[in-house]
């Protein structure tokens, strides 16, 4: 897991052992997007009202993408601008997935 502290911006890559369909499921996700990425399912959205989440798909579990987002971030003011963010780094990582977590 990599942690940005940065009081303006932080992002969090972390392994889950999560399922698409659990964090589907939790009260404390509410999904804006269903997507692929890499051509792995992914569910994009907003996790406890502070933080875009893009979880991808990834055996056994999921790989999350998780860009925090506040009102005095020069660059994420808006939960808008964390998803597209989020999905940018899990894209541009995607080549790098493993087969398995």
């Amino acid at each position: 897991m990599f942690t940005s502290h940065d009081p303006y911006y932080g992002i969090t890559i972390a392994a889950r052992g999560d399922t698409i369909e659990d964090i589907r499921q939790d009260d404390r996700f509410e999904v804006i997007n269903e997507t692929e990425i890499d051509g792995r399912r992914a569910v994009v959205g907003l996790f406890l009202g502070g933080s875009c989440t893009v979880a991808v798909d990834i055996e056994p579990g999921v790989l999350d993408f998780e860009i925090l987002y506040s009102e005095g971030s020069p660059e994420f003011t808006t939960v808008d601008a964390a998803c597209d963010q989020a999905t940018k780094v899990a894209t541009t990582l995607a080549p790098y997935f493993p087969d398995h977590l």
